[in-house]
């Protein structure tokens, strides 16, 4: 198995190696997820973190980074067992590029703090996306 179900809850979270990708084929990767799943459990998608493009040799990463997690978002959105969580708002500059403070100096690898910043997002949006689930699956019935 390629992924782990936990509770009725399965955890998919994006690498920064999808940057490499374009966008359409990530976005087909995760509609294949989607149906190799069983449909009674959710998915929590995250979004791919953007990276501080100075240290890096390739400019426009994070251009094709945020076209990804919008075509992400709108595929969540369509789908009421897929959940999108996005705190790139609070790991980048006002640029939109990831903040020093949150990288070990490679501009793509969280440090302790970037990581403790993406945790405690994942976990706020893993709440609320089981709860909306939770929800929606009593709604049904």
């Amino acid at each position: 198995k390629f992924y782990e179900e936990r509770e009725d809850n399965v955890e998919k979270i994006a690498g920064a190696k999808a940057r490499y990708y374009r966008a359409k084929e990530i976005i087909n990767n995760y509609k294949k997820i989607t149906t190799l799943i069983p449909d009674h459990i959710p998915l929590v998608f995250s979004a791919i973190l953007p990276v501080d493009e100075a240290l890096l040799d390739t400019a426009n990463f994070n251009e094709r980074i945020r076209e990804v997690n919008s075509e992400l978002e709108k595929l969540c959105d369509d789908n009421q067992r897929l959940y999108f969580i996005n705190i790139t708002n609070q790991l980048t500059r006002p640029d939109g590029w990831l903040s020093e403070k949150f990288h070990i100096g490679d501009g793509i690898h969280l440090n302790a703090l970037g990581n403790a910043v993406w945790i405690d997002g994942l976990k706020e949006g893993l709440l609320n996306a089981t709860s909306r689930y939770n929800t929606n699956v009593k709604s049904k019935f």
